[in-house]
């Protein structure tokens, strides 16, 4: 009947039937289910309890469905505590679940977290990064970039001073930046600041064919240099 050796010796020398006898789980962890109660009968393979072991746990993040390309089960990622950034935790990418929230347009991708220290509980939230392969990428600041149903374009600082719009054909969202691929060269200067407000492309062609080089130099702006930058997809 599945009960300890342990606890027939604990009957035997008492010379008595127990009353009461403690079971030790198999592993440690949290109890997940409760099948039972104080008082219930219980039956030969009920389940009394089911207790969810912490030594690993699933990190479940949902990735914008543009970015799961890039994932692959296996790769390493580092995760840490939102509410304290100094802790953290190695974990593997686990699988990615084949199902696409609608509304939001991601996929839930789950990690497996090493948390042998036992500082990782249910329910809370961590910041991950996945390590990926090595690029080099041409990157602008997102605010930089003027974009319409057809078109994006950078407002970009000449030589003297002046400004041009350029048309750029965009790559990557990077969250806060985005990746070039045609358009701009390392070391262009692009305005990050001071943006106008486009609508449409009849006033974006308004906009752009005004500049000036005396109007735009006299503009409030914020300059940011072009720069390679390395990063994980």
């Amino acid at each position: 009947m599945s009960v300890p050796d342990a606890l027939v010796r604990q009957s035997e020398d008492a010379g008595v039937a127990q009353a009461r006898f403690t079971l030790s789980a198999p592993a440690g962890g949290v109890v997940s289910e409760l099948g039972v109660h104080e008082g219930a009968a219980v039956s030969p393979g009920m389940t009394l309890f089911r207790i969810s072991g912490l030594e690993k746990v699933w990190a479940i993040v949902e990735v914008p469905e543009a970015q799961v390309a890039h994932l692959k089960p296996g790769q390493k990622v580092t995760a840490a505590l939102q509410a304290d950034a100094t802790q953290t935790f190695a974990g593997t990418l686990s699988e990615i679940l084949p199902q696409v929230n609608a509304s939001s347009r991601t996929l839930q991708a789950r990690f497996e977290v090493d948390n042998r220290a036992g500082r990782l509980t249910p329910g809370m939230l961590l910041r991950l990064q996945v390590a990926g392969p090595a690029v080099s990428r041409l990157v602008v600041p997102t605010e930089a970039v003027i974009r319409t149903g057809t078109r994006a374009v950078v407002i970009v600082r000449k030589g003297d001073g002046a400004f041009e719009p350029r048309d750029v054909k965009l790559g990557a969202d990077l969250g806060e930046q985005f990746e070039i691929l045609e358009g701009l060269s390392e070391g262009d200067q692009v305005v990050a600041s001071g943006q106008f407000l486009v609508d449409s492309e009849a006033r974006l062609r308004s906009v752009l064919g005004g500049m000036s080089p005396a109007s735009g130099a006299s503009a409030p702006v914020r300059e940011m240099p072009m720069q390679k930058a390395g990063s994980a997809p």
